[in-house]
This record gives structure tokens, C-alpha cells and sequence, in this order.
């Protein structure tokens, strides 16, 4: 009896600690709102970054005397489907 008693505190003990770390993880962590900008901030800084890069590469070929093409650069737009004729 006295063995179950034990593995029944020993459960106990360690649900708790669960309980406490998934309480901790969770105030951790920050709110969908700041979530999402956060997550638009470093979607502009690594578009950003992407594209210093590529300018970054363009000129040191153009230094080099390298021929290097204009940049393409290809804008796309979303139709409007709803009135559409079918």
C-alpha cells in the first residue's frame, strides 16, 4: 500500500511540474496580434534584406567588368473573379 501511495505522490509531483512548465511556456509567449506583426516585420526586413543583396551582388560584378542585365522586376495582380461572365 505504502508503494502505491508513493507512485501516486511520485504522479502527482510530476503532473505538477508539467502543469507549472506548460503554465511558463505559455506566458512566454506572445499574443496572436503581436504575433503576426512581428511575423510582418521580418517578412519587410528579409525582403529587404534580399534585395540589398542582389544590389549589393549587381554592383560588385558591375566592378568587376562584368555585363549585368537590368533587373527584372515582374508586378502581378489579382483579378476580380465575381463578376465574372461564365
Amino acid at each position: 500500500m505504502a508503494v502505491l501511495s508513493q507512485e501516486l505522490q511520485d504522479a502527482q509531483t510530476r503532473n505538477q511540474v508539467h502543469t507549472d512548465a506548460v503554465d511558463s511556456a505559455k506566458r512566454s509567449m506572445p499574443g496572436l496580434l503581436t504575433a503576426l506583426k512581428h511575423s510582418r516585420y521580418e517578412t519587410a526586413l528579409q525582403n529587404q534584406l534580399h534585395r540589398t543583396l542582389s544590389r549589393l551582388e549587381r554592383i560588385q560584378l558591375q566592378r568587376d567588368g562584368e555585363f549585368v542585365a537590368p533587373p527584372l522586376q515582374i508586378e502581378l495582380s489579382r483579378l476580380d473573379v465575381s463578376h465574372r461572365d461564365l
